[in-house]
C-alpha cells in the first residue's frame, strides 16, 4: 500500500510542477457539487481503485519467479494504463507515459532487494 501512496504522492507532485505549479489552481473552482466529486474523484477514488485493481498482480510478481513474474509485472502496468486510460479521458496523453515510468523506477527502487533475492532460475 505504500507503493501506491508513494506512487500517487509523486505523480500529483510532477501533475503540480508540470502544470506551473499550481498557478492556474483557484479554490473558487470548486463552488458546486460537480467540481467537489470530480476533484475528490481525481484525488481519492481513483487512486483507491488502482489499489485494490493493483493488490494482486503485484502479489503475484513479489511471489513467483520467472517468466510468470515477468507476466505478472506486465500485467500490474498494463492496468494501471488501462485505468488511466478509461477512468479519465480515453485518449493518449504524455502523463500517462510518465505515471508508468514513475511507477516502473518507483516498483524497482522498493522491492529490487526482494525480486533479486528470488534469484531468476539458471537456464
Amino acid at each position: 500500500m505504500a507503493y501506491i501512496v508513494i506512487k500517487w504522492v509523486g505523480f500529483y507532485g510532477y501533475q503540480f510542477i508540470e502544470s506551473g505549479a499550481g498557478s492556474d489552481w483557484n479554490w473558487q473552482n470548486l463552488n458546486n457539487a460537480e467540481n467537489i466529486v470530480f476533484t475528490l474523484s481525481l484525488l481519492c477514488i481513483w487512486p483507491t481503485i488502482e489499489a485494490l485493481a493493483l493488490l494482486f498482480p503485484i502479489k503475484l510478481a513479489l511471489e513467483h519467479k520467472s517468466w510468470s513474474r515477468l507476466l505478472a509485472l506486465i500485467l500490474t502496468f498494463a492496468i494501471e494504463f488501462a485505468i488511466g486510460w478509461f477512468m479519465i479521458s480515453q485518449q493518449f496523453d504524455f502523463w500517462m507515459v510518465v505515471k508508468i515510468l514513475m511507477s516502473i523506477i518507483l516498483f524497482a527502487l522498493l522491492f529490487g532487494e526482494q525480486l533479486t533475492a528470488r534469484a531468476w532460475p539458471k537456464g
